[in-house]
């Protein structure tokens, strides 16, 4: 055939001369692709570092939006939590509230006291209030207090029913003393003194 004669033909110096030039061709192209592949892996690399540190920066950013909505979370479950609470107990607000006034309420706290007199059918005899004082006894609030001292006349089982009542109060003070005394100018009458203490806050 043509093509075993055209090697037949050759000589062997001529095919020893073509063959380094091949297998330099061979490591050009080899050496060629290693450098490209080198530069592309160099250069990307510079690309990439940008998307890379974008990426760690979104990921800790997500980390740290999770547990901020986490801690919101909370809170919104507390919060839920204390407005069910506070609408139970806010029809007693107005009590606790009253138990402790903003203001000392002297007249009324008199005109309270008249209204019990009268239900159990005791006489006043005498009403005084002093001076309004802070209490340092009291929680480091702003809590004052005066003091009342007021005398009235009745039975034995009138007496002792008001005094139930005076302790009962649903404005808060505290019953000092209490003297009981027998009239001397009735027959059986006798007299109650009592000294205590009201208590407000501002």
């Amino acid at each position: 055939m043509q093509v075993t004669n055209l090697f037949k033909d050759l000589q062997k110096n001529k095919y020893m001369e073509l063959l380094p030039s091949f297998k330099e061709e061979k490591t050009q192209k080899f050496t060629t692709i290693v450098l490209t592949l080198i530069a592309i892996i160099f250069f990307g690399l510079f690309a990439l570092s940008p998307t890379l540190s974008t990426i760690a920066q979104l990921q800790k950013e997500l980390s740290d939006d999770q547990a901020v909505d986490q801690a919101l979370q909370t809170k919104i479950n507390n919060l839920s939590t204390l407005q069910d609470k506070y609408a139970q107990i806010q029809q007693d607000i107005p009590v606790v509230l009253s138990a402790i006034p903003q203001k000392p309420d002297v007249p009324l706290v008199m005109a309270q006291v008249q209204a019990l007199m009268s239900k159990y059918n005791l006489t006043l005899t005498t009403f005084q209030t002093n001076q309004v004082v802070a209490d340092t006894n009291l929680p480091p609030k702003k809590f004052y207090s005066y003091n009342f001292n007021f005398s009235a006349d009745g039975n034995y089982s009138d007496i002792s029913s008001f005094l139930s009542d005076v302790t009962n109060f649903q404005r808060i003070l505290t019953v000092d003393s209490v003297t009981v005394t027998k009239k001397s100018d009735t027959g059986g009458g006798l007299q109650v003194s009592i000294r205590g203490t009201v208590y407000f806050k501002q």
